[in-house]
């Protein structure tokens, strides 16, 4: 079964008419087909749009697309339907599974090979016979529970000369996954290592390079870089054993070490995907419906002064009268402009920084809470008052750098706890990794002698329902006893807001727990993701 593929592209927010004017050259000809429309462009085979070239006409009237054609497929190339999907945006084939992308035919492929919702076969299909078909952000645990022999957990192996054998082995490194090929020939007394990406962003773009070890004398030699592209054998490191030998003086072993670097390519910067979804009709009327305050294009709900002029929901609870004629605004809605706005593509208000999202109004700002490009305050303000403020994907980078002390690599944490000072205040805070997804666990010791614990989710509040977790206290007396708690996360707050009375938190009192305190207070955090929610 072919792995599936699926993106989207959805986009919000506002952006001021002269940002967007010097931004955007605007194209009226790029269309994206209504519903009735794509149910009819299907794939034969695997029944997913035709938005992937090159298109095969059957003799039957069906059509084969660009996902399935192989050499052996029969049927005449669609060379009128390749002009015609120019002109042509569709959803990605993994819309079902979460993508919001609306792609240009012609750049389909490129992104849903690398689409981050997409579901892949487990890459070890064909020697295990595993049906496995999931997300990428499950694979990890897929091989931890089903392949352990094929999980490389150091980017270190040892090299066979005696046997030929052929493994593939996923390896988790610099927060990416890769697949590492080993293939040994005693025939050709040849060793081949090729490594490829598993892509989450399709800007992504990674080298590898092999240094081989004889351990026993500190002897090493290193193979130039390759690019992490594919698990071919061409593509790959070649090792010659007779050379091998030679320069590393006869080891009895061999190590390989892996080392893995992202390469950043500073290319001019290209026109902005927006650019071929705005028509010139859609532009003009965005123009017309920017807030006055905020100059952002407005979103349902949108309210009216007693003047008749129009001011978006999030400003209208910022003024006192209107900024054009003063006059006051009380609960009247524009429904008349309401109604037309659902007929409009957004752009995200990200636009400038190189989000290329579009989406009807009344999904953009869902877009805009999780755009990656928007900005983030460092999680860690309230506790260390750090100034840092930058994009989601690079929190954790921020964290790594900037308060390693913090960052919880195993799930039991140990704070020394000395019962004698139990009137005593403490507080902590604690950096956690789940999913590519980062939390922050808020600790305390409060006056009323209570421990209280709160897990939350750096990032959209609507996906905290997502995630619970785990409180297990260890027992320090010898005695073998146990405290388990879970709780659902909550959404990101400060540490003065952490534990108010609408927040869901874990609590015990210093009696229920003093017992398994010996100087030390331990316990294990272990957060989950809650398989009910879609």
């Amino acid at each position: 079964m072919a792995a599936a593929i699926n993106l989207s592209m959805s986009s919000g927010g506002s952006i001021s008419k002269d940002k967007m004017n010097k931004s955007c050259a605007v194209v009226s000809t790029v269309l994206t087909p209504p519903e009735d429309i794509l149910n009819k462009l299907k794939c034969n085979k695997c029944e997913n749009v035709l938005s992937v070239l090159p298109v095969y006409s059957l003799p039957s009237g069906k059509n084969i697309c660009g996902r399935c054609v192989d050499i052996d497929t029969e049927g005449t190339f669609n060379q009128l339907y390749e002009t015609v999907l120019q002109f042509l945006a569709f959803p990605c084939m993994n819309q079902q599974f979460g993508c919001m992308e609306i792609i240009c035919g012609q750049k389909m492929f490129a992104h849903e090979s690398k689409c981050a919702y997409r579901r892949i076969n487990c890459p070890i299909f064909k020697k295990t016979s595993c049906d496995w078909i999931g997300e990428i952000d499950s694979l990890l645990e897929h091989f931890e529970s089903n392949h352990t022999q094929n999980l490389l957990t150091e980017p270190t192996f040892e090299i066979n000369f005696i046997h030929n054998y052929e493994e593939i082995s996923l390896l988790p490194y610099a927060e990416s996954l890769f697949l590492v090929k080993q293939h040994g020939s005693v025939e050709d007394k040849r060793f081949w290592c090729s490594i490829q990406t598993i892509f989450t962003n399709e800007h992504e773009e990674f080298e590898y390079f092999i240094t081989l070890t004889n351990s026993s004398k500190g002897i090493s030699t290193e193979f130039s870089r390759k690019k992490a592209i594919s698990l071919n054998d061409s593509d790959g490191i070649e090792v010659k054993f007779d050379e091998i030998q030679c320069q590393l003086q006869y080891p009895s072993t061999v190590i390989a070490s892996i080392s893995i670097i992202e390469v950043v390519n500073d290319l001019p910067a290209k026109p902005n995907e927006v650019q071929n979804y705005l028509s010139e009709s859609n532009l003009e009327m965005l123009k017309i419906i920017e807030c006055p305050v905020c100059f952002e294009y407005m979103v349902p709900p949108i309210y009216q002064c007693a003047g008749g002029h129009s001011i978006c929901g999030d400003c209208k609870n910022k003024v006192q009268q209107c900024p054009t004629c003063e006059k006051s605004f009380g609960e009247t809605q524009n429904y008349a402009v309401e109604s037309f706005t659902s007929f409009l593509k957004y752009p995200c208000k990200n636009f400038e920084k190189g989000c290329e999202y579009l989406s009807p109004a009344k999904e953009i700002r869902k877009h805009e809470k999780m755009c990656k490009y928007g900005e983030y305050q460092c999680p860690t303000y309230s506790y260390t008052s750090c100034k840092w403020t930058g994009m989601k994907d690079n929190i954790w980078r921020h964290c790594k750098d900037y308060h390693c002390d913090n960052i919880v690599e195993a799930p039991l944490i140990s704070i020394p706890f000395i019962q004698e000072d139990e009137d005593s205040e403490d507080e902590d805070y604690f950096i956690l990794k789940f999913l590519k997804n980062i939390f922050i666990l808020h600790w305390e010791y409060n006056e009323n002698k209570m421990f209280n614990w709160t897990v939350q989710l750096v990032g959209p509040p609507e996906y905290c329902k997502n995630y619970y977790f785990d409180l297990d206290i260890i027992d320090r007396s010898g005695r073998n006893l146990r405290i388990f708690m879970r709780c659902p996360c909550e959404s990101f707050t400060d540490k003065e807001s952490a534990f108010a009375k609408d927040k869901s938190f874990l609590f015990l009192t210093f009696d229920q727990v003093k017992s398994l305190i010996n100087e030390v207070f331990c316990f294990k955090i272990s957060i989950y993701k809650n398989c009910d929610e879609n």
